[in-house]
């Protein structure tokens, strides 16, 4: 496509999702430009800020914001006891328990977990997975990420586990983590970010009771290596449903490898035949 200054967007079509969402790129001299001073915690150095849009990937399993129809959803969990979820499926469906259900804090890092607690946690993904309809999920091997898990909490100060330093409650609307292939993910993903942004929007979920509700259009995610903003708004449908009207976060980008692939000759004669 077409490079346009001072931004170029792209819109990207999702295989895994059949979702389309935008990124809108800097461009600088007809290039995508790489050099900037944005930040996002957790990765290393600075970059030019791209921007992705992901409202058009709200409801990845077609079952609506709130696929399993419910804000809330009560869980039995054996040696437990009955918990409280909100699953919202913006780009992937997630699961959000308060943290204190869990007997935590909501500052955990990995080294902090036990195995208990991830099996309560592993119990509470597998009933989820259930109530959205995810076929022989407790039989596969190697489980899906999806439904993701992520346990919340009110702002505090914490350490900030990458730096060292100390992450002020001021500076975040709230606590989270997410439970991420057998552990707590060392930072934050950017799709989930998107989901936990969007149900700090949304009246009625878990994340909303405990987030700051500042009036500002930017949610700030306190997570383990440091804070993600990102910029959400929901609102209501001609119904009265509730819908997200725009989430967007920042990521930076630049080309890290150049090289030639050799190919033999007579493989590309097949090819071409």
């Amino acid at each position: 496509m077409r490079a346009v200054e001072p931004v170029t967007r792209v819109r990207v079509h999702s295989t895994n999702t059949q979702q389309v969402y935008t990124l809108d790129v800097p461009v600088r001299d007809g290039l995508p430009l790489a050099i900037g001073d944005y930040k996002v915690d957790g990765v290393p150095g600075t970059g030019a800020k791209v921007t992705v849009d992901m409202v058009g990937a709200v409801a990845s399993l077609r079952k609506g914001l709130f696929p399993t129809g419910n804000k809330k959803d009560k869980l039995d969990i054996p040696g437990l006891g009955e918990v409280t979820v909100s699953v919202v499926d913006v780009v992937n469906p997630c699961a959000f328990i308060r943290a204190e259900e869990l007997g935590l804090k909501g500052d955990e890092i990995s080294k902090d977990m036990t195995k208990e607690v991830y099996g309560f946690m592993d119990v509470i993904r597998s009933k989820v997975a259930k109530l959205l309809g995810l076929k022989n999920w407790d039989l596969q091997e190697s489980k899906d990420p999806t439904p993701f898990l992520a346990f919340v909490a009110a702002a505090r100060d914490y350490t900030n586990h990458l730096s060292g330093e100390t992450v002020k409650g001021e500076d975040v609307d709230f606590l989270s983590r997410v439970y991420f292939l057998g552990s707590i993910h060392q930072t934050y993903p950017g799709s989930i970010s998107c989901v936990t942004a969007a149900a700090a929007k949304l009246p009625g979920t878990v994340v909303y009771e405990l987030s700051r509700q500042s009036g500002s259009g930017t949610v700030r995610i306190g997570h383990p290596g440091g804070v993600i903003d990102v910029e959400a708004e929901a609102g209501t449908d001609a119904d009265g449903n509730d819908r997200i009207k725009k989430v967007t976060y920042g990521r930076t980008a630049r080309r890290i490898m150049d090289g030639t692939v050799y190919v033999p000759r007579n493989l590309i004669d097949i090819f071409e035949r």
